[in-house]
């Protein structure tokens, strides 16, 4: 519970700053205040999540990190599942057994992280 209300008073320090950007500022990242609020907005549960459904894919998430707008597409992807319930369980018994990429069909990134992952890595280096 403490974790919980930790997170949701950086969150909320977090919109403030961007409350505070210049309109110049929020052009500069490119992206709209209320994109910028929205994405600051996002509990830190969800990139979690993301970290640990990309290991699931033996995804390169640096990699996704890095191409912004890819990353942002694939945290409101994750953000607005619905499948939350499922992508929790599947990843506490990762913690105990592997999961498996095919086990995370539901995933909405799941295209994203096997694109990002070993195959896709050996292609673009054979």
């Amino acid at each position: 519970m403490f974790d919980a209300l930790k997170d949701l008073v950086q969150r909320r320090k977090a919109v403030a700053a961007v409350d505070r950007l210049s309109d110049r500022d929020c052009s500069d990242v490119g992206a709209s205040r209320e994109a910028l609020r929205g994405y600051a907005a996002i509990p830190g549960a969800v990139t979690n999540r993301m970290s640990q459904m990309a290991a699931v894919f033996d995804a390169d998430l640096a990699t996704i990190e890095r191409d912004r707008d890819l990353y942002l597409g694939a945290v409101e992807a994750c953000n607005t599942c619905g499948a939350t319930r499922s992508c929790k369980s599947l990843l506490v018994k990762s913690g105990i057994e592997r999961a498996q990429p095919a086990q995370a069909s539901f995933c909405p990134n799941a295209g994203l992280y096997h694109a990002h992952g070993p195959a896709h890595s050996e292609a673009s280096t054979g």
